[in-house]
Order: structure tokens, then sequence, then C-alpha cells
């Protein structure tokens, strides 16, 4: 397993059925891909997940459902950060993101930027469709998943995913 993987906090079903609706509008009216709704935690590692599994079940089983602000869409210039949701990072996200990264936080310089991508690819292209998608004032999330995330978006894959079980 050599491909890049990335770790990956998703949205509660009814907040990730409303961004994946989103997404795929965009991606029907546009030709850009679709993907799941996501905020990437930690992105494209180079090493073998599997050692990791059992370190991020543990942690999603003593982790409740995080909710945060969700600030406005943006556009940028990178081609994976090109037209987004900016995500508040508060206090409860930035530690979560601290204690999922601990063991692969040395595998590689990270900067922890929380948005959730709702297009990659030519930001123009799709500027006019901003005014079409209303957002809440927060999001839910309620899990994580390592992916693989090869260059292709359309072969991304999740492999594993972990439910936040406290809550339970």
């Amino acid at each position: 397993m050599t491909q890049p993987w990335s770790l990956w906090l998703l949205p509660d079903n009814r907040e990730n059925g409303k961004y994946a609706r989103i997404i795929k509008k965009l991606s029907l009216r546009t030709g850009l891909p679709s993907f799941e709704p996501h905020l990437t935690l930690f992105g494209r590692i180079n090493a073998n997940p599997e050692p990791f599994f059992e370190f991020f079940k543990n942690m999603a089983n003593k982790q409740k459902t995080i909710s945060t602000k969700i600030k406005k869409i943006k556009f940028g210039t990178s081609h994976w950060k090109s037209f987004y949701i900016d995500i508040e990072k508060n206090r409860s996200l930035e530690a979560l993101q601290k204690q999922m990264i601990a063991p692969i936080n040395h595998l590689r310089d990270y900067l922890f930027d929380p948005h959730l991508s709702l297009a990659y690819g030519d930001a123009d292209e799709i500027r006019y469709l901003t005014k079409e998608i209303r957002l809440e004032k927060f999001i839910s999330f309620n899990s994580v998943a390592i992916v693989f995330v090869p260059d292709n978006v359309d072969e991304w894959k999740i492999i594993n995913k972990f439910e936040f079980n406290f809550d339970l």
C-alpha cells in the first residue's frame, strides 16, 4: 500500500447528505470531479496506513460528535483549495486534530487549515454558482476515515472509517 492517503473528518449523516448533493450538483454542472464531503485532518501520507487503524479506532471510540462554526464560502488559487467552505478552527476541532495525528505527525509537515472543499479545479467556472448555495451556521462531524488519495480525484477511496462512539 504505497498510495498516498489522508485522514479525513466526515460530516454527520444529515450534513453529509446535504454537502454531497452540493458537490454532486457542482460536478454535474461543471464537469469537475465529485467526491465525499470531508475536512482533511492530515493529508497525503506515503506510508502503510494499516498500523494506524487500531489507534484511530480507539480514538474515535473516545470521541464525541464535534460541531464548529461555518465561516463562509471562499475561493483559492490552489487546485486542492479552489472552492471551499471556510471552517472555524475552534478549541475542540484543534484538540481533535492534534490527538488524531499524534502517531503520524512526524511523517511530514502539514498545515491544518480546516475547510470543506466543494470543488477542485478552475474556480472561475464555478464562481457564479455560489449564490445558489445556502450554508448553515454550524457543521457537525461524527467520524474519521482513512482515504486513498491518488492525484485523480475519481480514484479516491475510503479504506477504513471510524465512527465516534462516546455519544452512545
